[in-house]
């Protein structure tokens, strides 16, 4: 882009838009509307020697310009072709889900984010996805750093986990399993604090980058969210949500039925309890993290979350329950169902099966496996009396 800027109006190059100042310093020039006591003979002489000055100034520019095919005379547009190239395969919202996710169980990764930040140091060694201003490339160099740095930790820490969309530390691998390993308290903690800082120091090199990137291109981090390269957020047809979150839902209804049968027949469970009890922990975070309740609710609207809500509470009192003090064998079966509110277990796997069923079934109109739709109001209707019978009998049933 080459700037021609009259300053007869008062205008000055001083003056430019913000998004207009990093391009090349226009060619100004001064001739006023003629007015009606100027002659007309001074006016056109006036003109033409501006006309002649301004002809000269514009054939200069275009030379320097052809003088570098592609490249342009500035460094603007080569820089946001590549911030938008970068942005596309990491953006700010996906980054804190996962810093969020990370710090709450910084033992367990799954391997998607894995690849996905090993895509992202491939792709920034590309050339046409390099930066070319030295501030913006200086915190971007940091950022793959710290991304290497996380990916090099955990190729030494974390080992592959019997869920087969997951890493898991090997301190609490060797906790899962029951293994003896010495000291391990202090290893278990040391390993913990190797983990978070790296996932902290991409977070903070992750802020950095943005905000140099914020002050150079708004317009890219402002821009509507669009399909990641990775294809994580771009199932966002009607068709492809409601298969998610069928999916999602059966997975975790199994996983917590199966934890629900477990502690039924607690007295008979062999080994370290405690490491039993990890594992359960264990086996109900993926298919939780699976639920797909944003992306339900971004498409579908509240209503239809409401179901997968209900159930991640009952998955969240769960892990509350697998949480309390280990006593002694004879009390921590009816501890842990005190503190998850399931006293009674048949009415839990009973509300379990019909808010699965619920939400497979609202699915199924979507998915052509049935014919009739469920509305809003009748969705809403439906989970409400699912819960509230079912406390209704797990009160009845909680001892005095």
């Amino acid at each position: 882009m080459i700037g021609v800027l009259n300053e007869a109006s008062g205008a000055s190059a001083e003056e430019l838009p913000f998004d207009l100042k990093h391009r090349r310093w226009p060619i100004t020039y001064r001739l006023a509307k003629k007015g009606w006591l100027t002659r007309l003979d001074t006016y056109q002489s006036e003109r033409d020697a501006v006309k002649k000055g301004l002809v000269s100034g514009l054939e200069k520019a275009l030379r320097q310009a052809l003088a570098e095919p592609k490249r342009g005379a500035m460094r603007a547009d080569p820089d946001a072709y590549a911030a938008r190239g970068l942005w596309k395969r990491l953006e700010s919202e996906w980054m804190r889900n996962w810093w969020e996710r990370r710090r709450n169980y910084v033992q367990y990764e799954d391997r998607s984010t894995v690849r996905r930040f090993q895509e992202y140091v491939r792709a920034a060694e590309q050339p046409e996805l390099q930066f070319s201003d030295a501030v913006l490339n200086r915190t971007h160099e940091k950022l793959v750093s710290a991304l290497s740095r996380f990916l090099s930790v955990g190729s030494v820490e974390m080992v592959a986990d019997p869920n087969p969309d997951l890493l898991v530390s090997t301190m609490k691998d060797a906790s899962n399993r029951g293994r003896h390993v010495e000291d391990f308290d202090a290893r278990y903690e040391a390993q913990d604090a190797t983990l978070e800082s790296t996932v902290d120091g991409v977070w903070a090199a992750w802020n950095a980058y943005v905000q140099e990137l914020k002050a150079l291109y708004p317009d890219v981090i402002h821009e509507e969210p669009t399909p990641s390269v990775f294809e994580e957020r771009g199932n966002s047809t009607k068709h492809e949500v409601a298969l998610a979150a069928s999916e999602a839902v059966h997975a975790l209804g199994d996983t917590l039925r199966k934890t629900i049968d477990i502690w039924r027949g607690w007295g008979e469970v062999p080994g370290n309890h405690p490491q039993v009890l990890e594992r359960l922990r264990a086996d109900v975070f993926p298919p939780l993290e699976a639920l797909p309740i944003a992306r339900v609710k971004a498409v579908f609207g509240d209503a239809a979350a409401g179901p997968l809500n209900l159930l991640k509470a009952i998955a969240e009192t769960i892990t509350l329950g697998l949480d309390i003090e280990r006593g002694s064998l004879a009390g921590l079966t009816e501890g842990l169902r005190a503190a998850a509110g399931y006293y009674d277990l048949e009415t839990a796997r009973a509300r379990l099966k019909d808010l699965v069923n619920l939400v497979a079934e609202w699915a199924g109109a979507y998915l052509g496996t049935a014919s009739t739709p469920i509305d809003d109001k009748t969705l809403t209707a439906r989970a409400t009396k699912i819960y509230e019978e079912s406390e209704a009998k797990l009160k009845k049933s909680a001892p005095a």
